[in-house]
């Protein structure tokens, strides 16, 4: 994001440091500082909820309170940034996290993540133009193409699409986590991987989704990746009481809370 910008975005009140990420200042290098760098996107940003109700500001907060905290200090960064997929969050980890040494990497992991389509405007603005793009006929007939991939590979469940197995969408998050993989062993940072469920308006009863989140858990696990998988947590609690609104399934300052807890939970034996 723009980096040292205040200001309202999307109706939140939104801060952005000298890198670029949403929060503070890193703090300046300490031999009892722990730093923990979180990629994602816009539920890792924390889209409708203030920075401090984010999940990395809560995990911070659960962390510095733990017993682990007594010896050290931990700082939580967050690089969450809306829109982005795994194929991204690999690039940010190798530009970005790293050269924050952090001793953990979290990835935010959602249901939409292998969506490598120049979908977001900031992915349009950058991918090169292609000739049929500029015919209105050839664009439809493309998007038609697409909705027979979507029932072809995903009987018409776009979700199911996108995690198609030996297709290029799922293939982009493999090759994004074995990226990921490569880079923090060279740094002996751990990673988490954070699978985010979708939240339904409906409830919990028959969520479709159970086996995409091992398919996942899966591909994270022969990376060495510990996973936390937030459904079991989540599905505790009604949906209503975990969404935005109605409107938007993106999680409220009650579902940042459990999967910070949920987070800390899996995290704090890293650091023992």
């Amino acid at each position: 994001m723009v980096p040292g910008r205040n200001g309202s975005f999307e109706g939140m009140s939104v801060r952005t440091n000298s890198l670029g990420m949403r929060g503070a200042e890193p703090s300046a290098a300490d031999p009892s500082l722990v730093r923990v760098a979180v990629v994602g996107d816009s539920f890792t940003f924390g889209f409708g909820v203030p920075e401090e109700q984010t999940y990395p500001s809560v995990l911070a907060g659960i962390l510095n309170r733990s017993p682990a905290g007594r010896q050290r200090r931990f700082e939580v960064l967050n690089l969450g940034v809306v829109g982005y997929n795994t194929q991204d969050e690999a690039v940010v980890v190798e530009r970005r996290a790293l050269a924050l040494d952090p001793r953990l990497v979290i990835v935010g992991y959602v249901l939409n993540d292998p969506e490598i389509d120049p979908r977001p405007s900031l992915h349009k603005y950058f991918d090169p133009p292609v000739w049929w793009r500029r015919s209105h006929v050839l664009r439809l007939l493309h998007l038609g193409w697409n909705w027979l991939d979507v029932w072809r590979y995903g009987g018409g469940d776009y979700i199911r699409y996108l995690h198609a197995p030996d297709r290029e969408k799922w293939r982009s998050v493999v090759t994004a986590f074995g990226k990921i993989g490569a880079l923090t062993r060279e740094r002996s940072a751990r990673v988490v991987v954070v699978i985010f469920p979708i939240l339904q308006v409906d409830g919990w009863t028959g969520y479709p989704y159970a086996d995409l989140h091992l398919q996942v858990m899966e591909a994270a696990r022969k990376e060495g990746f510990e996973v936390v998988d937030l459904l079991p947590v989540f599905m505790r609690y009604p949906p209503s009481e975990l969404r935005l609104s109605v409107e938007d399934a993106h999680p409220n300052a009650h579902g940042h809370e459990l999967a910070a807890q949920a987070i800390a939970d899996a995290s704090l034996p890293l650091f023992k």
